[in-house]
C-alpha cells in the first residue's frame, strides 16, 4: 500500500509542478496549453546546460548556459506567483528567439550553429500555444525576418 500512496504523491507534486498557471475554470484545451508551456520553461531551464560541450567550450556558451536557465527559473517562479501567462510566455518567447541568436553569432554564423535557428522556432510555436493563433501571428512575422537572415548570412 505504501508504494501506491507514493505514486499518488509523486502524481501530485508532478500536477502542481506543471500545473504552475491552472486556473479553476480553465477548460481542458487551455489546462494543456499551459501546461505544455510551463514543461518548457522546465526544459529550457535544464537543455542549456548543454551548450559548452556542443560550441567546444566557446566562452559565450558558457555565459548562454548560465544566463538562459536563470532567465527560465526566474520566469517560471513569477509565473507561478502571478499566473500571467502571456507575460510568461512572451519571456519564454524572446528567450528562445535571443540566447540562440547570441550563439549563432559566436559561433560564426548559420554554419557553426545551425540548431539555433531550429531551436528558435520554438518561439512561434510556444507563441502559438500559450498565446493562441490570433496573437501568435506576431511572433510568427517577427521570426521570419530573422530566419531568412540567418539563412542568407
Amino acid at each position: 500500500m505504501s508504494g501506491m500512496g507514493g505514486v499518488r504523491r509523486a502524481r501530485a507534486l508532478l500536477d502542481r509542478v506543471i500545473g504552475l498557471a491552472d486556473e479553476p475554470t480553465d477548460d481542458d484545451d487551455l489546462r494543456l496549453r499551459k501546461r505544455v508551456v510551463v514543461i518548457a520553461g522546465y526544459i529550457l531551464v535544464v537543455g542549456p546546460l548543454q551548450l559548452p560541450i556542443l560550441a567546444q567550450g566557446h566562452p559565450l556558451s558558457w555565459y548562454v548556459a548560465a544566463t538562459m536557465p536563470l532567465v527560465s527559473a526566474i520566469n517560471l517562479v513569477v509565473l507561478a506567483r502571478t499566473r500571467r501567462l502571456g507575460r510568461y510566455v512572451n519571456v519564454l518567447i524572446v528567450t528562445v528567439l535571443l540566447f540562440p541568436a547570441v550563439i549563432e553569432v559566436s559561433l560564426g554564423g548559420l554554419a557553426g550553429a545551425s540548431a539555433a535557428l531550429v531551436f528558435a522556432f520554438l518561439g512561434p510555436v510556444f507563441a502559438l500555444l500559450g498565446l493562441g493563433p490570433r496573437r501568435a501571428t506576431a511572433w510568427f512575422v517577427a521570426f521570419m525576418p530573422a530566419a531568412s537572415s540567418r539563412q542568407s548570412g
